[in-house]
């Protein structure tokens, strides 16, 4: 008999959750004549279901890697810290400063905290990730998110 380790214990929980959330993807409502489409509103909830149930088997049923457990000490506290209070900071100028100005900030920082000191990387991969979710989110998506400060849109 094998001996539950952590992983096989967390996949049983995640199989438990998977498997609920699975279920419960049947109750999204479907909007009239969608019956026969391949893409509806349920599609990517099934599919993260099935997913998740099919990883949540694998972690059970593969033996665990034997990795030690980190000591408390050994984590890196400072950092941690700082990150929970970047996103504190992120989540309170993302109105005042726009989503923009306030997404490039917050991954330039983030970027910092994790020890990229590259000055080219650093702007290219900022401006380009929260342009191109911004742009994902307005024009392919529909959700439109104040790209700028509210001070530049004074008119409206």
């Amino acid at each position: 008999m094998t001996r539950l380790s952590k992983d096989r214990v967390g996949g049983i929980i995640l199989l438990g959750f998977f498997a609920a959330y699975g279920w419960l993807t049947q109750d999204i409502q479907l909007l009239a004549g969608t019956d026969g489409q391949a893409f509806t509103a349920r599609t990517i909830p099934v599919v993260l279901a099935l997913l998740g149930v099919v990883g949540a088997v694998l972690l059970i049923a593969l033996p665990g890697a034997h990795t030690p457990t980190p000591q408390p000490q050994a984590l890196h506290w400072r950092r941690f810290v700082s990150f929970l209070a970047l996103m504190s900071i992120y989540g309170a100028t993302l109105r005042p400063l726009g989503f923009l100005t306030a997404t490039v900030v917050f991954l330039l920082c983030g970027f910092l905290l994790l020890g990229e000191r590259r000055i080219v990387p650093l702007i290219s991969v900022t401006i380009g990730v929260a342009g191109g979710f911004w742009m994902l989110m307005t024009y392919g998506l529909g959700v439109y998110i104040e790209p700028w400060p509210g001070l530049l849109h004074a008119g409206r």
